[in-house]
């Protein structure tokens, strides 16, 4: 990443994304430099000049051709951002009525304009939001993450009645279909059946009965409704 192609502004939003998608990756784990372009799109040059910058502002160990780990002060600053995500997707949602895919595109975007100050502002005008949208818990302002509630759909007992706790994955393509077939945080559904060949389920949601590929199940995380 040549910094004379990008302004300051996008360089610090390419800084703070990196450390972002290290902590979802790995939290206390090295994370490979293979695994973070994968993820965030961008060639592994530039991920390599990313991580190079982050190890030489004390945010990162960086071992080349290994990958990075978070120290503390690049764990807090990597929640803050999460934070201001998350609050800037509750905000879009629950004010805006935005769906819930183009809240998460147009959050990772506002995760790097909005103040700390802002931030406080938001999460008390919203009531204190302990999750966004998708059921993932939103970071407090002194750094702690809270426990992430709930199990992968694909290891619930069949049958079995469920609450949909939140999506592991935000990909926006997923969430939409996610939406569309009724599969949100809160919606109580009675998994049926799973096939014994690819592992896919069989839903019913309200009246409807619907098939999910094992690898969606994978993505949802859910309560178990006690009998």
């Amino acid at each position: 990443m040549d910094d004379k192609s990008f302004t300051l502004d996008e360089v610090e939003a390419r800084v703070e994304e990196c450390l972002e998608y290290i902590y979802k990756l790995g939290k206390e784990k090295q994370v490979k430099t293979t695994l973070l372009a994968e993820a965030t799109g961008y060639p592994a040059s530039t991920i390599t000049t990313l991580l190079s910058r982050l190890s030489k502002r004390g945010l990162v160990e960086y071992q080349a051709f290994k990958g990075a780990r978070l120290t503390e002060k690049g764990r807090r600053l990597a929640l803050e951002v999460i934070r201001r995500h998350r609050l800037s997707e509750r905000m879009l949602t629950d004010i805006l009525e935005m769906d819930w895919e183009d809240a998460h595109r147009e959050a990772c975007q506002l995760e790097h304009a909005i103040s700390t100050h802002v931030a406080r502002r938001l999460e008390e005008v919203l009531g204190y939001p302990k999750t966004c949208p998708h059921g993932n818990p939103i970071p407090d302002e002194e750094g702690r993450m809270p426990d992430i509630e709930g199990e992968l759909l694909s290891q619930v007992s069949i049958p079995g009645e469920v609450v949909v706790v939140g999506v592991v994955d935000e990909d926006p393509s997923l969430l939409r279909n996610l939406r569309l077939t009724g599969i949100l945080p809160g919606r109580r559904i009675l998994v049926e059946g799973k096939s014994s060949l690819d592992g896919s389920l069989l839903l019913k949601i309200g009246k409807e009965r619907v098939p999910l590929s094992k690898a969606l199940s994978e993505k949802i995380r859910v309560r178990r409704v006690e009998v």
